[in-house]
């Protein structure tokens, strides 16, 4: 049988296991993460991360602890390996003196056969003797290595940007209109939390369907046709806008708002659809507000609504 502990320890990467929670105790060590960080398993098994390792006092600059934190707190919440950019992030040696240390760090979930997050898998390279590397004079140096510091906290900068645009994005996009996106095959790639819950469905009920099959049309062939037109419509690279009646998951019928809208890539190829529909009062039905509204263009053809089946 094969020892997997041993095997862990072994290890000649720099491996540290940590549990899933925000105190992030360490559960585990590499043998040469021991080595590289002047640490002796028994002395750290069972505390807290941030105990074991806190920033260098002497250095009112360090941003050790808080980016790692962060990346690590990325990991809890989206389940997916978060990559960070060099850091320094110095090390207290035996004699309790901190000493200059960079790293290029990667933190990735370890999730059980239940699909649950267990642990958190921190894995380092020491890339101080990188940064430390001799060219011709040591002008050079000083100029290459703060060169490389700059340009990875950009890059962590414009990560952090770009993460705090895409959770704006998903927030207007999860709580707006009626959205979703279709491939160019007609097929659902994604759909948005409000056209599920509020009518009903699931998401396993939907995606990777033809779109004019899912539940919100399919009781009726008349509207799957008016669906697949519009969808086709689309494909062709021309928008398509109209009312149509649809259902819920417990068979209610609505009128909805309806857009079909092609995006295209930098080529100008339709690369994928974006459906927008938002629920109109029906006299028999409650009415839904929505957030956001259409562009009322006048030059747009809003096609004939569909009331019946």
């Amino acid at each position: 049988m094969v020892d997997y502990q041993r095997l862990f320890e072994g290890s000649p990467a720099l491996f540290l296991v940590l549990g899933a929670d925000e105190s992030f105790p360490i559960l585990d060590a590499s043998n040469v993460y021991l080595q590289a960080t002047h640490t002796r398993r028994d002395a750290i098994v069972g505390r807290p991360l941030f105990e074991v390792f806190p920033d260098n006092p002497d250095d009112p600059s360090a941003t050790g602890i808080l980016n790692l934190k962060a990346s690590l707190k990325r990991v809890l919440a989206e389940g997916q390996p978060d990559a960070m950019a060099v850091q320094r992030y110095d090390v207290r040696r035996p004699d309790g003196e901190f000493e200059e240390r960079y790293w290029s760090p990667i933190n990735a979930p370890v999730k059980g056969a239940d699909g649950q997050l267990q642990y958190i898998m921190h894995r380092v390279e020491d890339v101080t003797e990188i940064s430390r590397h001799d060219p011709l004079t040591p002008h050079a140096d000083e100029a290459m290595r703060l060169d490389v510091m700059l340009r990875a906290q950009e890059l962590q900068e414009a990560n952090r940007q770009l993460r705090e645009v895409i959770e704006q994005f998903q927030a207007v996009y999860d709580q707006g209109l009626f959205a979703a996106r279709l491939r160019p095959d007609g097929t659902v790639l994604d759909i948005n939390r409000s056209a599920l819950e509020v009518c009903g469905f699931k998401r396993e009920d939907v995606l990777d369907r033809p779109f004019w099959e899912c539940g919100w049309w399919n009781r009726s062939p008349k509207v799957m046709a008016w669906v697949r037109h519009a969808v086709q419509q689309s494909i062709a690279g021309e928008p398509f806008r109209g009312e149509s009646l649809y259902f819920w998951g417990d068979g209610s019928e609505h009128i909805v708002d309806f857009a079909c809208m092609p995006v295209r890539d930098a080529s100008g190829r339709v690369c994928v659809h974006g459906r927008r529909g938002a629920a109109i009062r029906n006299p028999d039905d409650d009415f839904f507000a929505v957030s956001s509204v259409y562009d009322t263009n006048p030059s747009s053809e809003r096609q004939r609504p569909v009331r019946n089946r």
